[in-house]
């Protein structure tokens, strides 16, 4: 008779590949006791969570999670040992989060277009990474006269088509766009001008 089964060990949940996997080593318990394994993925988003589970084979040791996974996105797999008699083992956990690699100075592009004298704000960064960003704030000012607008707190997924402003301006001017993105866990600041 057996009356404890051992959990599995080493979870790891990696986006290195598309889907994203999630592995984990196999329990010690006897082949004999384990029938198999239920693989729990919850997802948390700034304003969202959600957890699916699926039951495996005893012979699998990792999981493809389905969908896409996203960048500042909480990733908790929890994998569970099933035996024999209805046994479970303790869930064992892994936490992963996958954080943006590029400076988001890079996904900000300012253009002008002389004909119209206006000057577009435009940033990629709400699209490559829809769950990253929490509040936007930015500002455009001139020199001659002076003036400045400002816009505060927008959310990033309320951004139609990534642009920021649409600004008319006047010939010999130096436009200067300061913009302040909090972005998960960090604040950049970006001084841009034009």
């Amino acid at each position: 008779p057996v009356s404890v089964i051992e959990p599995v060990s080493n979870i790891s949940v990696s986006n290195a590949t598309s889907p994203a996997v999630i592995k984990w080593t196999a329990s010690n318990s006897s082949n004999t006791c384990v029938t198999g394994y239920e693989v729990c993925l919850n997802v948390i988003t700034l304003s969202d969570s959600n957890t699916t589970c699926k039951n495996v084979s005893k012979n699998e040791t990792s999981f493809a999670i389905n969908g896409n996974t996203y960048h500042c996105t909480i990733y908790n797999a929890t994998i569970t040992t099933l035996g024999v008699y209805g046994l479970r083992s303790k869930p064992f956990y892994s936490t992963q989060v996958f954080l943006p690699t590029a400076n988001i100075d890079i996904l900000i592009n300012i253009s002008s277009n002389k004909n119209t004298s206006t000057i577009l704000v435009v940033s990629q960064a709400f699209t490559l990474y829809p769950y990253c960003g929490t509040n936007v704030t930015y500002c455009v000012s001139h020199r001659n006269p002076y003036s400045e607008d400002c816009e505060i707190d927008l959310v990033p997924g309320n951004v139609p088509n990534n642009t920021l402003g649409i600004y008319s301006g006047t010939s010999c001017n130096l436009y200067n766009i300061t913009l302040n993105l909090t972005y998960y866990s960090a604040t950049v600041v970006t001084a841009l001008s034009k």
